[in-house]
């Protein structure tokens, strides 16, 4: 078992992989393939992984002062941005309105993205996303 440290610098490592390399590399096909909703949905995707990578890195620098908080999170319901406080007025990254996000207790897990049955919570019967959008990232899911 590794410290919350470790860890904690592995997640970095991993968002920072996806947000300089992966997500990248994922809108450079979907321009060469034309597909705007795939364009769409990787950039709103890159730039929750920076936001990830940041409240990671963050938590790191302030690990030792950390203890004990208690701090709630509120997350976009859309494009997975984490922010910390209370609900933003809008995301930063899709613009959703902030009462749409949902709040995370500071005892609860934020690893929505990697949450089974993320699509059916966020995506499925979100009005805020297309048609077109919802059978890309669907698609992507089952790949």
């Amino acid at each position: 078992m590794n410290s919350t440290a470790e860890n904690l610098k592995g997640a970095l490592e991993g968002e920072t992989h996806e947000f300089t390399v992966m997500y990248p590399e994922f809108i450079k096909d979907a321009e060469a393939e034309g597909n705007d909703a795939a364009k769409r949905s990787f950039n709103l995707a890159n730039e929750a992984e920076k936001a990830h990578g940041a409240l990671y890195k963050k938590t790191l620098e302030e690990l030792d002062s950390l203890k004990g908080k208690d701090t709630d999170w509120y997350v976009c319901p859309v494009c997975g941005y984490v922010h910390e406080g209370s609900a933003p007025d809008a995301c930063p990254i899709c613009k959703v309105p902030g009462s749409k996000f949902t709040e995370m207790k500071a005892d609860e897990k934020l690893a929505a993205e990697h949450e089974f049955g993320i699509y059916a919570k966020t995506v499925k019967n979100n009005p805020d996303i297309s048609a077109e959008d919802k059978a890309y990232i669907f698609e992507q899911l089952k790949a």
